[in-house]
């Protein structure tokens, strides 16, 4: 199985988490790591990869809340862009995202 399979057979979300192995988490970083691959590239991986700093992210969760990620300003425009769009809150959008290969 390709990366691409693997990737698309996680779990979007889970339970609000931002650190559990899913898609939400891989994709987050790999935002990121278009500003700063150095620090960020590793956390994309579908096996556990150590970044440069010994850090492993998107596999076993240490049950981080997106509070500790965003600012108060950020998770309310989140929350504004949800109202708008009737998204629960509860449930989060769940639309199972799809990957093509880039060949």
């Amino acid at each position: 199985m390709n990366c691409t399979d693997k990737l698309a057979g996680l779990e979007v979300s889970t339970h609000g988490y931002l650190d559990v192995d899913s898609q939400g988490c891989h994709i987050f970083h790999a935002t990121l790591a278009e500003q700063i691959p150095v620090k960020h590239c590793a956390h994309i991986a579908i096996n556990p990869t150590a970044d440069p700093f010994g850090a492993v992210k998107c596999h076993a969760s240490i049950f981080s809340q997106p509070e500790a990620f965003f600012k108060a300003e950020e998770l309310e425009l989140f929350d504004e862009f949800a109202n708008l769009h009737n998204i629960d809150l509860a449930i989060g959008y769940t639309e199972k995202i799809y990957f093509e290969p880039p060949f």
